[in-house]
């Protein structure tokens, strides 16, 4: 029997006076365990799903007295209390997998029942522990061994009184998560992300750990919170090591470093593996001795990388140290080894703080040193990327010095070549032709006939080139431009080919501009013998559509013709030297390559305008300012 008479300050445990029966069938009622006796006398033997637990309380105090019995780890808890004449005076419900606001006592870290015992009263209690799940029935033992009778001060002194000292901590806490996490989005370092991570999850942890989870986010489904009680561990192991093995830059080099942490990091996926599958107690029996192991590793690594000059790696180490010392600090007030006090209860708390805070700095020392590296080896790269930018430079300048000769001398050879061949070739024509009208006999007319008609072709193809060539060394001479007289001049050139041909003007009246005649005749004079050499033969009237408008700077002038147009193939690199829009094998494919240079001579262009009809478009844009 437990007697209480008001004057304690800490938890008395229950386990010396507690007497348990096994319910297999739950066919048990409360009133018949007065006369069993078939009880469990250890603890750690296969324990089945049901349990009945009997204790007595009894208060000698001098008042009634408020406390409070807690059961760990227990999925339905059913308590019943007895009087003195074993009447039943007492039924309550509670467990880890009712609602936290349908509970006992609404607490989120474990499952509580309350009682009130009036002076001098004795109680006999049973309760009906009852295990669904099976984290639930594995630590079965376990609750068992710690249920406990808390009173009302102890009680509000650590599960209500200590929340406020427990938000100081979680806001430090979750300040430095969002801090790092702001510093990761700017700089996107694998450190920080592998730190705001392991923050997470250890911050996640101690929540659930505390009852602040189930409180506050699951207070309707509680048991969540369990399973991340127990899943969070190993993924702030995982982080933890990540995150040493990129702070200290533990790369391929490395060869015994890595070993090490791709051993630890196997061991880590083992321990979620059991988990996932159900074996909670066996993979927090792996947690507890990994993170020995692994807390061991990450500092003896800190210590190899700080000899050999790495130095953001003694705040990791100071912060590790710090962590190790306040959970032994923690530890020996738990095991009463140290006297308890305020720091003392709270050191684990203190330390993780610390760490946190020594992690952040040693993170800032490390981008830090990263930066150093980083300036030197940009001033290096600029200054070799400089040095080889100027070669290159001087490279250019001499290929393009090379160049602009060469095709100088290209032009200058195509343009004297043309010059020198049209004499000789005029003397060819003036002899055709004199001898189609001295010679009589058929055959040989035809033969000079043909010989005639090449030599007409050689003669287009070379006064092409001198155009060419002519276009590009022409000095541009600005003059006023009526654009309908100008066409009207063009097309007296083409009046013998124009009888078939529908030729029809648009807008052309007031349109003057200022431009290179000599230039813009060209254009226009191109385009005109394009239409009229590629009009459709099998239409009932070939038509030519030429349309003008003006803006403020500048000119357009629209040629639309209903003839063969351009073959998709050819679309692409219309305006390329020597490309023809047809098959026409009489287009050598010099004229709109001559027209666009031409025109972007005068700082404007040509090109050819897709449409849904059927009309061929070709549109000039000019400047029509008075200086070119």
């Amino acid at each position: 029997m437990v007697e209480i008479d008001g004057n304690e300050t800490e938890t008395i445990s229950l386990n010396p006076y507690i007497t348990i029966w096994e319910d297999p069938s739950e066919t048990i009622r409360p009133d018949q365990l007065f006369h069993l006796n078939n009880q469990i006398e250890n603890f750690e033997e296969e324990l089945g799903m049901v349990q009945w637990v009997k204790f007595k309380i009894k208060n000698i105090g001098n008042q009634s007295q408020e406390f409070k019995i807690n059961f760990s780890f227990t999925d339905s808890v059913h308590f019943y209390g007895f009087n003195e004449q074993k009447e039943l005076i007492i039924e309550k419900v509670t467990g880890d997998l009712m609602p936290i606001p349908y509970r006992d006592v609404d607490n989120g870290m474990m499952a509580f029942i309350g009682l009130n015992l009036a002076k001098s009263a004795e109680i006999t209690c049973f309760v009906k522990i009852k295990s669904v799940s099976g984290i639930s029935h594995q630590f079965k033992a376990l609750t068992l061994q710690t249920i406990n009778l808390f009173p009302e001060s102890v009680f509000q002194k650590r599960f209500v009184k200590e929340k406020v000292f427990q938000a100081f901590f979680y806001g430090a806490l979750f300040i430095m998560l969002f801090y790092n996490f702001f510093i990761w989005i700017t700089l996107w370092d694998k450190s920080y992300l592998y730190y705001i991570l392991f923050l997470f999850f250890l911050a996640t942890f101690l929540l659930a750990n505390s009852g602040y989870l189930a409180e506050i986010w699951l207070y309707n489904h509680p048991r969540p919170d369990l399973y991340i009680r127990f899943l969070t561990p190993p993924f702030i192991l995982l982080f933890f090591i990540l995150f040493g093995r990129n702070f200290h830059q533990v790369n391929s080099s490395d060869k015994k470093l890595n070993s090490i942490i791709s051993g630890l990091l196997i061991g880590n996926l083992i321990i979620l593996i059991l988990m996932v599958a159900g074996y909670w107690k066996i993979g927090r029996s792996f947690v507890i001795i990994f993170s020995i192991i692994g807390l061991s590793s990450v500092l003896g690594i800190s210590i190899i990388k700080l000899k050999k000059g790495f130095t953001p790696a003694r705040y990791f180490l100071a912060g590790n140290v710090v962590f190790v010392l306040a959970a032994l600090v923690y530890a020996g007030q738990r095991l009463l080894i140290i006297f308890p006090n305020p720091f003392t209860q709270h050191a684990l708390q203190i330390g993780a703080v610390i760490e946190v805070a020594l992690f952040s700095l040693g993170l800032a020392d490390r981008i830090s040193m990263i930066k150093k590296e980083l300036i030197k080896n940009t001033i290096e790269k600029e200054a070799l990327e400089k040095k080889r930018i100027k070669e290159r430079q001087e490279l250019i300048e001499e290929k393009n010095i090379a160049l602009l000769k060469s095709n100088n001398e290209l032009d200058t050879f195509i343009y004297r070549t043309s010059h020198d061949i049209k004499g000789p070739l005029a003397r060819l024509l003036g002899l055709s032709q004199l001898a189609l009208m001295e010679v009589e006999n058929e055959e040989a007319q035809k033969f000079f006939n043909l010989f005639l008609k090449e030599s007409n072709e050689l003669n287009s193809i070379l006064s092409r080139l001198s155009d060419l060539h002519e276009i590009k060394k022409k000095k541009i001479v600005s003059e006023r431009i009526l654009l309908k007289d100008a066409l009207e001049e063009v097309s007296q050139k083409f009046s013998h080919k124009l009888d078939e041909v529908n030729l029809e003007y648009i807008d052309l009246e007031e349109i003057e501009f200022y431009s290179d005649k000599k230039l813009v005749e060209f254009m226009l004079s191109n385009l005109m013998d394009n239409a009229i050499k590629f009009k459709n033969i099998y239409t009932s009237r070939p038509e030519i559509k030429i349309k003008g408008g003006k803006a403020v700077k500048h000119v357009q002038i629209d040629f639309l013709d209903n003839g063969l147009g351009v073959a998709n193939e050819m679309k692409k690199n219309l305006f390329s030297m020597f490309m023809k829009g047809t098959g026409n094998g009489e287009n050598i494919g010099l004229g709109l390559y001559m027209s666009r240079l031409a025109a972007r001579k005068l700082n404007g262009d040509i090109r050819f305008i897709e449409n849904g009809s059927n009309l061929t478009h070709f549109q000039i844009i000019l400047p029509s300012q008075e200086s070119i």
